[in-house]
């Protein structure tokens, strides 16, 4: 697993702001990153006098100006340890998602760091169309949250290469944090079309399939080396139920402080499915931080990709 040594945080100038700055201040003191940039994308800096009336500007300030002072305002007040670390701030104007692209490009970036909103107000970009072409691991920040603790961890298995990232990743977290972990892993898992046919009945298919499902993540076990025999998980049929609220809902019962899961994304088809699950998990409002880890250097690159079509 790479470091996390790059991070931009994308902050727009709302109350959301103060949710992410104070999370981001703790996972720094972990992670010890190199650089953070804070990054504020205005569509427009080309504001008329009448604008700049309504927000209470002079006529003769910049609008860019303006929005890094208020920027370096909200950054001190809830990221009170930022002179600690090597920080910049970036007032970009183009479209959010474009420019999200292009400057974790630009900057390398390890990680992003976006937040999730729920009732709050403000305008914002759509973290699962961020999560499916962004080539960095990306982090959502729920609205509301007020502490940053790393004590239980939880990672969605279904014992693949994706899989594989997030446990990989959750071990460096466990080893990083001086306080206890607890990694729980959890498989859901449903009944494939036209079972009936195996002459088997629900209970018997569901435990061939846990029988096949405990072979596979011995398997991962084994490829994730020795620090990996922590490793157990639980199972949970889904019985067509939604897998986003399903494990949600596991996560809440078992008090997660964040979810971690992976994203093995090496063709632009599969960057732009990302992974049902997945996707449905950042779709899905939740309380819970969670964590989408890629491998920056198999992701597909979008921002190259159509920067050169």
């Amino acid at each position: 697993m790479y470091a996390l040594e790059n991070i931009i945080v994308a902050l727009d100038l709302s109350e959301m702001d103060k949710f992410i700055l104070n999370y981001t201040e703790g996972l720094c003191k972990l992670i010890q990153p190199k650089k953070v940039y804070f990054l504020n994308i205005q569509k427009n800096f080309d504001l008329d006098e009448d604008d700049k009336d309504l927000l209470g500007l002079p006529e003769d300030k910049p609008f860019d100006e303006h929005c890094k002072a208020e920027v370096k305002k909200s950054v001190s007040k809830h990221f009170a340890s930022f002179s600690e670390f090597n920080t910049e701030i970036n007032i970009i104007d183009g479209n959010p998602s474009e420019e999200i692209l292009k400057w974790t490009k630009v900057k390398n970036a390890d990680l992003l760091i976006m937040g999730r909103k729920k009732e709050l107000q403000g305008g914002g970009m759509a973290p699962q169309q961020i999560a499916s072409k962004v080539n960095c691991s990306i982090l959502l920040v729920p609205e509301g949250i007020t502490e940053f603790k790393f004590n239980n961890i939880f990672v969605p298995v279904n014992f693949n290469e994706a899989t594989k990232l997030a446990l990989e990743e959750a071990l460096v977290i466990k080893e990083k944090t001086k306080e206890k972990v607890d990694i729980n892993c959890h498989y859901v898992f449903d009944l494939p079309l036209g079972y009936e046919k195996s002459g088997k009945s629900d209970e018997e298919f569901a435990e061939r399939l846990n029988i096949n499902a405990a072979k596979k993540f011995k398997k991962l076990k084994h490829n994730l080396g020795n620090e990996a025999a922590i490793f157990d998980y639980t199972t949970e049929l889904l019985n067509g139920k939604n897998i986003a609220k399903v494990l949600n809902a596991k996560a809440k019962s078992l008090k997660t402080d964040l979810i971690i899961m992976g994203a093995k994304s090496k063709t632009l088809a599969a960057q732009l499915f990302l992974g049902n699950t997945t996707k449905k998990m950042i779709i899905h409002d939740s309380t819970t931080p969670l964590l989408v880890v890629k491998n920056k250097k198999e992701a597909f690159d979008f921002w190259d990709f159509f920067s050169k079509h």
